[in-house]
């Protein structure tokens, strides 16, 4: 709570991220991919998905090294 405090000027996130932020959640990026795809299958295009899942990425990152490097960015 402390760090949101001090660092959320600079905390920045881009309005299509869902995760980690208040008001949204899987169900808002599930609903957002969804009507994607409707609209593209209403135009009988082709619809290709990939997805990432990089839950465990943050598990072998050096935090306070990261941290230092998003303030040093703003």
């Amino acid at each position: 709570s402390l760090l949101m405090e001090l660092f959320s000027d600079y905390l920045c996130t881009d309005k299509l991220q869902f995760g980690f932020k208040s008001k949204s959640s899987c169900s808002h990026a599930i609903f957002a991919m969804r009507t994607v795809i409707d609209h593209y299958v209403k135009t009988a295009s082709t619809v290709t998905i990939s997805a990432l899942d990089i839950s465990k990425a943050f598990d072998r990152v050096d935090h306070f090294a990261l941290l230092r490097l998003l303030l040093e960015r703003h």
